[in-house]
């Protein structure tokens, strides 16, 4: 999926570009739901390390975890 516009961007990672790295943070679990904080790193290691943070909600539905929406940084 790719958002219209020059260049787009891709819906999910909220980014152009495939980040070197993902970390993952514990979930925070609300009943059947949860959030999710994930880092996104570009030039993992490097002096030129930069992290942004996007949010993930999930909703447990037949015994699967879907996700249900994504929080894009702003800017």
């Amino acid at each position: 999926m790719r958002a219209a516009g020059p260049g787009g961007a891709d819906l999910v990672l909220c980014a152009q570009d495939i980040p070197g790295e993902m970390r993952y943070g514990p979930a925070e679990l609300d009943g059947d739901s949860a959030t999710v904080v994930v880092e996104q790193v570009w030039n993992p290691g490097t002096e030129l390390e930069t992290v942004r943070e996007l949010s993930v909600t999930l909703e447990k539905s037949g015994g699967k975890w879907l996700i249900i929406g994504i929080t894009c940084p702003a800017g």
